[in-house]
């Protein structure tokens, strides 16, 4: 799907009555498009939000507390989570004054400073060290715990993935590469987890792995058996993440989740039914946060390029008034149910539709007790979306296929929301096939879909 056709698919979506507010670098015509947007996930998961200050806009042609409002639309559902700022200095002329920051920095919600977990500055600029000094007295110590200076480009890439980012180079800037030594110490960096993942072969992998690679096929039973770390996060988070705020929204509060990925990686390499695989981890987002990396990391994604190019023919309903009607709005949800039933499962293999299984019943059963945890079926798929479509390449802007969730829109995100929604109804053959029966009792789905993964931990136990 090209920049232009999604860009058409959103005006569409507006012109209908829907109201599409999305970090998607578009502010008016008065604005450069780079000024901000959404530059998919980093290798922990977490969004990241791109700002170039070098497209900061005239104040004499823009309002700028209007430009805030606009902002705080536009990243309002990114930062209900935890997420990372790469931010782009330059010395450009049009600099909000020192006054206007200090009241835009009380402006903003808790979470905007709660759930940031990382703030790159790249070309800090001599303004940039200034303010941040001079500031210090009134922004929070834990701030600067989160910030780091960046030099370079080559260093930038070994934080974060640069794929989705619209890395523009300033002129005065073309040599810092050379001028400047990157920061002496940095937590496990994107690159030098993937350099130490890349040295197991594929077939030895838990993460980066082909779901053939990692799930086993009964041919008399047709059933596929998970592997041990995916069944046991499976199973912590349907014992205690059901009702956990804001799962899988937040990182571990005191494990590195990179040094968890790579010595569950290291661990599975050497023995794939190691005993240690049955211990539980003491913290549900660690469960939570290893479970979105083995889907993201997945060498072929489980939506793939084929398959986000079908959720474009998502049946969309002609306007808002259409969900304020009862027989119109459940015919819709039939057509949207049958869709994704015979047009997008069919074309998955039969592994990752049974894994797939697994997975949305627990995703199902979280948004049941959403009441409890914060995380409605609207909330998961806002994160399950970007996770499902993995790590291919795309343009840096619009975010479309990932974050976006409407009733309005063919994303991958309001393809995800439909299958937490019905998931007994979309997966029903799948069901079958895990529970050995042929017809699905909805009181007791969920309970028999956790007994079954507990049968298949107990056949390694054994």
């Amino acid at each position: 799907m090209t920049v232009s056709t999604k860009s058409k698919i959103m005006e569409e979506a507006r012109s209908r009555g829907f109201p599409i507010e999305i970090a998607d670098g578009d502010f008016g015509d008065n604005v450069k498009k780079g000024l901000l947007y959404c530059a998919g996930l980093d290798s922990e998961t977490l969004p990241i939000i791109v700002f170039s200050d070098d497209c900061l806009p005239d104040p004499k042609t823009v309002n700028y507390d209007s430009l805030l409002a606009n902002i705080k639309k536009k990243t309002a559902a990114v930062v209900n989570n935890d997420y990372v700022v790469v931010y782009f200095a330059s010395p450009n002329l049009h600099k909000p004054s020192w006054q206007w920051i200090i009241s835009a920095y009380y402006s903003l919600d808790r979470k905007y400073k709660k759930n940031l977990k990382k703030f790159y500055i790249v070309y800090p600029s001599t303004w940039t060290k200034l303010l941040l000094n001079t500031f210090a007295p009134i922004i929070s110590s834990k701030f600067y715990s989160k910030l780091v200076y960046v030099d370079s480009i080559e260093q930038l890439k070994s934080l974060v993935p640069l794929s989705k980012m619209d890395v523009l180079q300033p002129a005065e800037n073309k040599n810092l590469d050379h001028q400047h030594k990157p920061a002496a110490a940095f937590t496990p960096s994107f690159s030098e987890a993937k350099a130490l993942c890349d040295q197991i072969p594929i077939e030895q992998r838990l993460f980066g792995s082909n779901t053939s690679n990692i799930l086993s096929k009964n041919l008399s039973s047709g059933i596929y058996t998970l592997p041990i770390p995916l069944i046991n996060w499976l199973l912590q988070l349907h014992s205690t993440g059901t009702y956990t705020q804001g799962v899988f929204q937040h990182l571990p509060s005191e494990v590195n989740i990179t040094d968890a990925k790579l010595k569950t990686q290291l661990l599975y390499a050497k023995d794939h039914n190691s005993p240690e695989f049955l211990a539980i981890p003491n913290d549900v987002n660690i469960a939570a946060c290893l479970l979105k990396l083995f889907f993201y990391e997945l060498n072929s994604p489980i939506f793939s390029h084929e398959l986000v190019e079908v959720f474009t023919q998502l049946p969309l309903p002609n306007s808002m008034a259409e969900l304020s009607d009862v027989s119109v709005s459940l015919h819709l949800e039939k057509k949207r149910i049958a869709f994704v039933k015979s047009k997008v499962l069919p074309l998955l293999p039969s592994c990752d539709r049974q894994l797939l299984a697994h997975l949305f019943c627990l995703l199902s059963d979280i948004a049941q007790n959403s009441e409890q945890n914060n995380m409605s079926s609207f909330n998961l798929a806002k994160i399950w979306g970007p996770i499902l479509i993995g790590k291919y390449d795309d343009g840096p802007v619009p975010y479309f296929d990932t974050v976006t969730v409407s009733p309005s829109l063919p994303s991958a995100g309001s393809v995800v929301q439909i299958m937490i929604q019905y998931f007994y109804l979309i997966f029903g053959s799948e069901i079958n096939t895990i529970l050995k029966v042929k017809h699905i009792h909805c009181e007791t789905l969920v309970h028999n879909m956790v007994l079954a993964l507990e049968q298949q931990l107990n056949i390694f136990r054994e």
